[in-house]
């Protein structure tokens, strides 16, 4: 993807399913390493200029899954990262499907979007993080 102010970005890209048992039967989720120890606290790696995108692919509806990777900070081994089904259905039938959610660190955009659509996600994505770190 071609940045017109030649950002870089570091790409962490899991699973994204809905197990059976400790998950309500309506989220879906990606656990979170990072490359930390069990037991030890994980960050996003930021060196080189680098802005992480996180995201999450959802195998059985080839949809992509998209956090704001700003809104998790110092997290624990094995993080859950939700999403709800109901925003991996909406993006079946539309190019994006954005779901507002909670986090400790303020509310988060979560943006879905099919394989085809993936492009018009990290662009959102990096739009939105644009926006709010010029406070727009």
């Amino acid at each position: 993807m071609k940045d017109p102010y030649n950002r870089k970005y570091r790409i962490y890209a899991f699973n994204c399913n809905n197990p059976p048992g400790g998950r309500p039967i309506n989220e879906y989720k990606i656990v979170l390493n990072v490359g930390q120890e069990q037991g030890k606290r994980g960050n996003f790696d930021y060196s080189d200029g680098c802005f992480p995108i996180v995201i999450g692919y959802v195998k059985q509806h080839d949809v992509f899954v998209l956090w704001d990777s700003t809104k998790h900070k110092d997290f624990g081994f094995n993080k859950n990262m939700q999403v709800k089904s109901e925003t991996i259905l909406r993006a079946l039938a539309s190019p994006t499907s954005l779901q507002k959610r909670r986090t400790w660190n303020g509310e988060e955009t979560i943006i879905a979007a099919r394989s085809e659509y993936l492009i018009d996600a990290l662009n959102k994505r990096i739009s939105l993080l644009h926006d709010e770190m010029v406070g727009e």
